[in-house]
């Protein structure tokens, strides 16, 4: 009963069993791998197996406390880390379903506990304490940390990019909330961190290509409110990203005689949206529901298409009004093709598009749209440009 290999072989023999029941017997299969890390609960395999087993069955309370005690008694423990996020971020998810929000924050405090210094750990772990903090409305609590692993993973572009993200959508809200002077401070701050990220990946990734020719995804007159680089979303990863609105004659985003109080308040909700090219739709997503304006919310990424095209690019148009998609993944689409209708969900504090080219990493390439008719304000003539579009310019798509 003492001799280790007799004890992992067994639990290994438990562990294929399980692996032949999950597709037609899940629930015995959980009970056979139960079994297995109950026979030997520091056989590595034996905890990541059970504890995947339990994020499956949605018993994310549960498979925490098994990865908790793997990461405690297991040396060689780097193959938990990726479970171990998703169940600090699930298990928080249904303590705030349950209105049980402080212990969901005392959960997410844990995390910092298995930050061990190794970057392919570290980075799984770093996206459950920003969305958990996020969704926890505790932004302040989180910062130090992300800082921190930012400093402590200097060449790892991914560090600065969730630490930038995160302080942003903290900007968001107090802007939202009427904190003008600390949202301002606060982007700042977020700024540093998503340039910084973007230029350890440009670095990192040399030569990456200009995409040119690209259609315009909005028909109406359209105003550029985002544009390269301008901070927040559209720094880091997200540097060669746009933010479109849709205007009326006048150049205004809300229709005369009202306030904006109200998604049809604006021109833009409900914009049809089109695809800027040929290509295969990789994902879709329309049931987030679109919030009020400024009820902004941070946890999301809202309804969105990504198009995936032959040269291997993706366009994404993300803020999508909920139920108005008109593709899945897997159609075919064409250039010029509906797709979809401009939107409020996601963090989103009006109704607007925004729009990128992206490369197989997900990270913003850099693109020229086809030649468009654009006027910098409503006083000058239009005039044709192929050069990338600047916050405040009018763009109406050539015919």
């Amino acid at each position: 009963p003492n001799y280790e290999p007799f004890r992992n072989n067994l639990s290994w023999s438990l562990l294929l069993y399980a692996e032949s029941l999950q597709e037609n017997d899940p629930e015995r299969a959980l009970e056979i791998l139960k079994e297995a890390y109950d026979f030997n609960p520091r056989y590595r395999e034996a905890v990541r197996r059970y504890a995947n087993g339990l994020v499956d069955a949605k018993q994310y309370g549960r498979a925490l406390d098994v990865l908790q005690q793997g990461m405690r008694t297991i040396s060689e423990n780097d193959s938990f880390c990726w479970p171990l996020s998703v169940a600090y971020r699930e298990h928080a998810q249904e303590l705030v379903q349950e209105n049980k929000q402080s212990q969901a924050l005392q959960i997410s405090r844990g995390i910092r506990n298995y930050i061990n210094g190794k970057p392919d750990c570290d980075n799984v772990l770093l996206i459950a304490i920003d969305k958990n903090f996020a969704m926890l409305n505790a932004f302040e609590e989180a910062m130090p940390l992300l800082e921190e692993l930012a400093a402590r993973h200097g060449d790892h572009s991914v560090y600065s990019q969730r630490a930038g993200f995160h302080i942003n959508r903290y900007a968001v809200r107090l802007r939202t909330t009427g904190h003008t002077e600390q949202a301002a401070s606060m982007r700042d701050r977020a700024n540093v961190h998503l340039r910084r990220a973007m230029d350890i990946y440009e670095r990192n990734h040399p030569g990456r290509p200009v995409v040119r020719d690209v259609g315009f995804p909005l028909r109406d007159m359209t105003m550029v409110v985002a544009s390269h680089d301008s901070g927040g979303t559209h720094s880091g990863y997200g540097k060669y990203c746009y933010d479109f609105i849709t205007v009326g004659s006048e150049g205004a985003a809300i229709r005369p005689d009202t306030r904006g109080d109200n998604l049809n308040d604006f021109y833009g909700f409900g914009a049809s949206v089109y695809a800027v090219r040929e290509g295969v739709v990789d994902v879709s997503k329309d049931t987030d529901p679109d919030f009020a304006p400024n009820a902004v919310q941070y946890d999301t990424d809202g309804n969105f298409v990504r198009v995936k095209h032959a040269d291997g690019t993706f366009s994404w148009y993300v803020h999508l009004k909920q139920n108005s998609v008109t593709v899945n993944a897997g159609d075919r689409v064409r250039a010029g093709q509906k797709i979809g209708e401009l939107g409020n969900s996601g963090m989103s504090v009006s109704p607007h598009l925004h729009f990128c080219m992206i490369g197989d990493d997900y990270v913003s390439l850099d693109f020229r749209f086809e030649s468009m008719r654009i006027r910098p304000t409503l006083t000058d003539a239009p005039r044709a440009t192929t050069d990338p579009l600047r916050m405040g310019w009018l763009v109406q798509p050539t015919p």
